[in-house]
């Protein structure tokens, strides 16, 4: 018996990896290497046997994937379209790396609230944070992110901060078992003597805010790193600070669209301003009256308070905070010089004609290529000399 266990445990490690990150993708490698071996010509029972499988579950999981396979197949007919040229491949490869990544995000956006931290502290943004001592994963105690897991009652509910706290543990029949990451999201928790987490997946913290935003909190946008307008996105960026579960634990800020308020209409003014919308406006960036950043100061002087109304409070009326609403209202009739007035204000009367002249300043679509290219080069010339702030203008002042 004892030389059978070790056998099986040998089998289990042997579909885990060299590094495991989930009991899924150890599923997935016994599943293929079962199909694979069949389709060779092997008895199933007999493979099934030595790698210590059930060969009905085995059986079970080809049906479903068939089943599968017709569903997909059928979808693209219901829906009008030409059905879907997906197959059953018993000589699939394993997955890449990347889609491993992949199969781990699609465990996480499923189980949002199945979402579990290692306690005693942040180690680490990475899956992993290296080897248990011993292979102990039994000493290794969670806490769940949702509340809905703090009700559970154990053998060893007892909060390590004295609150009562649940914890959980990963399963011994896990392959994450010896080598507990940071992070985990889990299928089930079974309370035997411990409350176990069966089905194990490790996962980054980074991908917290993305695919599990139901237990995210997230606060008003950063001032450093400043926000800034992304012309490949046609929107303003800005880092959002994000705490995450109930025990509010803080990630890393995250980078999204500024939200709808009288700042993101200012930093587009701003952007506007300096050539970052449309280049045309940026050769009049040396001949303006104020400098840009008065848009965002909070005593910019009542000469430049006056334009700097005047400008803004256009955009916020007609929600505009993006070139392709600007060009929208351009191309209507009777909006084709809206905030030309405005901008003339913001100019040195020398080169105000020359601003009319070039009204509206439209991008072509090979113009339009060529700014988001440039813009790219020099956000990521930024990016290796240091000045990180998310985009090319993100570190400006």
């Amino acid at each position: 018996a004892a030389v059978r266990r070790a056998a099986a445990r040998k089998s289990a490690k042997r579909w885990a990896g060299s590094f495991p990150t989930a009991d899924a993708l150890s599923v997935l490698r016994a599943v293929g290497a079962y199909e694979y071996a069949c389709c060779l010509g092997a008895d199933s029972l007999q493979f099934c046997a030595e790698n210590f499988l059930r060969e009905k579950a085995m059986v079970e999981i080809r049906k479903l994937r068939l089943q599968l396979t017709n569903i997909v197949n059928g979808a693209g007919a219901v829906a009008g379209g030409a059905p879907a040229a997906v197959v059953v491949d018993p000589k699939m490869a394993p997955p890449t790396p990347a889609q491993q990544n992949l199969i781990r995000q699609v465990m996480l956006a499923g189980l949002n609230h199945n979402v579990a931290r290692r306690m005693g502290g942040f180690s680490g943004g990475s899956a992993h944070a290296g080897k248990g001592k011993g292979g102990a994963g039994a000493a290794v105690p969670y806490v769940a992110a949702s509340p809905e897991f703090t009700d559970l009652v154990d053998g060893d509910a007892a909060a390590a901060d004295g609150g009562g706290e649940v914890r959980l543990y990963i399963h011994p029949s896990s392959a994450l078992y010896d080598n507990p990451p940071e992070w985990v999201v889990f299928n089930e928790v079974v309370a035997t003597s411990r409350a176990y987490m069966k089905g194990v997946t490790a996962i980054e913290r980074t991908w917290l805010p993305r695919l599990s935003p139901a237990l995210c909190t997230f606060s008003k946008p950063l001032e450093s790193p400043a926000p800034y307008y992304d012309p490949a996105e046609d929107a303003v960026k800005c880092h959002i600070p994000c705490v995450y579960g109930r025990k509010m634990w803080p990630l890393e800020p995250l980078l999204k669209d500024h939200p709808l308020n009288a700042l993101l209409f200012k930093h587009f003014a701003r952007a506007l301003l300096e050539g970052a919308v449309f280049p045309a406006l940026g050769r009049l960036a040396n001949s303006l009256t104020a400098k840009p950043a008065a848009l965002l100061s909070a005593w910019p002087g009542t000469s430049v308070q006056s334009k700097i109304l005047a400008l803004v409070q256009p955009l916020v009326d007609r929600k505009v905070a993006s070139r392709g609403a600007l060009e929208a209202l351009w191309r209507e009739g009777g909006t084709r010089d809206f905030l030309l007035p405005e901008l003339t204000q913001w100019v040195h009367p020398d080169r105000r004609a020359e601003l009319r002249a070039m009204w509206p300043p439209l991008l072509s679509n090979q113009q339009l290529a060529d700014h988001i290219d440039a813009y790219r080069q020099q956000a990521q010339a930024a990016k290796k000399g240091g000045g990180g702030g998310g985009g090319a203008a993100g570190g400006r002042q």
